[in-house]
């Protein structure tokens, strides 16, 4: 994952929430964001193969008729 700089977030604040923050809240945001977009990228590259999920969600259950 590339570096986030000041002006692009400024300019994805903009145009995704319509929010014009200050430089100095920028600079401390990016510094931030650094941070989680590295733990991100750690989490992507753990090999989870043959690990199996604790719960596995069905979205369908809530429809289904339990009558049936």
């Amino acid at each position: 994952m590339g570096q986030i700089s000041p002006e692009n977030l400024e300019n994805l604040c903009v145009e995704l929430f319509g929010v014009d923050l200050e430089r100095d809240r920028l600079e401390i945001l990016v510094v931030e964001l650094q941070g989680i977009l590295l733990e991100i990228k750690k989490l992507r590259e753990l090999d989870l193969t043959d690990e199996h999920p604790v719960v596995i969600f069905d979205p369908e259950t809530v429809y289904r008729n339990s009558d049936s």
